[in-house]
């Protein structure tokens, strides 16, 4: 069951979409959309912080969890910023709404061999945002991939007294608890449906990313919301 925040912004955002997926969009177009999508977040549905995945979400490329920024292949995903979400980050900071970055880079996943010469998790966001010259900085970082917190050694250290959930249930309580802030006060951006539909049931207002691209206000998809209006 969905709550009342996440229906208006179920119905106002689908007829928002119409108008986004009509006509091929200009910079200033696209500028434009974002300033209208984060005023009415912002002042009608009461939106205080944006909850962003990294790979594939933020960034057009994906990390593998971690790179090289030496490498070939660590350059190019260095330049990978999503061109959409600069600006939506951009509109969003000049109006103090923060971005929090929710990822499952993790420095954990570095395999030892590779530890001096790789990077991941806060370093390789903040390495990602100065290379791409983003127009906007970020507020907060979780950066944690479940499946390497299961152990109890790993897990108490973080105040978790059980196994780290999979998906991005951790990240966000993070975020809410950070913030002072409810869930239906969080935007959550994913590409993964599976984690925008937990998301959603734990009070979340969700976004998917379609595609391997990254982020674009003309691909984001909210039909996973439907079977939970009744």
């Amino acid at each position: 069951m969905v709550s009342i925040a996440q229906k208006r912004f179920y119905y106002w955002f689908t007829t928002f979409q119409i108008s986004i997926l009509s006509s091929h969009l200009n910079y200033l177009q696209r500028t434009k959309l974002h300033q209208e999508f984060l005023d009415y977040a912002y002042n009608n549905i009461g939106i205080r912080v944006i909850a962003t995945d990294f790979d594939l979400t933020m960034m057009t490329r994906h990390s593998g969890g971690y790179i090289n920024p030496l490498s070939a292949s660590g350059s190019v995903f260095l330049l990978s910023l999503s061109q959409d979400f600069n600006i939506l980050a951009s509109i969003a900071q000049k109006m103090n709404i923060p971005i929090s970055v929710v990822t499952f880079s993790d420095k954990k996943l570095i395999p030892p061999e590779f530890k001096d010469v790789c990077i991941s998790g806060s370093d390789l966001i903040s390495l990602s945002l100065k290379k791409s010259k983003a127009s906007f900085e970020i507020d907060s970082t979780f950066c944690y991939y479940p499946k390497l917190w299961q152990k109890p050694q790993d897990y108490l250290q973080i105040g978790l007294i059980n196994p780290m959930p999979s998906g991005k249930s951790f990240h966000l309580k993070k975020v809410c608890e950070t913030y002072n802030i409810k869930p239906d006060q969080v935007i959550f951006i994913d590409d993964d449906v599976r984690n925008c539909k937990t998301a959603l049931k734990e009070g979340y207002i969700a976004m998917s990313i379609k595609g391997n691209s990254g982020y674009s206000i003309d691909n984001i998809d909210i039909s996973f919301y439907e079977t939970m209006l009744d």
